[in-house]
């Protein structure tokens, strides 16, 4: 079980639920990271983390992005879709989260 605490300065604070980036494997707040989900068989960005079902995280750091585009599947065996939309273009998600979520 993950303790939802963390020792700062002296004293505890709550972080909240922790959940693992599936890009670098960190563990970081739930807060701190981008979800992903599925909608009607295509993966989208739960920007509002109020989406039904099953959802994966990423950092949101680039290199954690772009590792889930090379390594498609890995963000699709995550969230358990069969298949996801052929017509669905991993790449574009990923490179759309990128301009949205990563500060440069």
């Amino acid at each position: 079980m993950v303790n939802d605490q963390q020792y700062v300065g002296g004293k505890t604070e709550k972080t909240g639920p922790v959940r693992t980036c599936l890009g670098c494997g960190k563990k970081a707040p739930k807060a701190s990271l981008i979800r992903f989900a599925v909608v009607n068989g295509r993966i989208v960005v739960d920007e509002g983390y109020s989406l039904t079902g099953r959802g994966a995280y990423s950092c949101r750091q680039e290199i954690c992005l772009r590792l889930l585009a090379k390594k498609g599947k890995r963000l699709a065996r995550a969230l358990r879709c069969e298949k996801p939309d052929p017509h669905h273009d991993m790449a574009s998600l990923i490179s759309t989260t990128i301009d949205s979520f990563v500060a440069k």
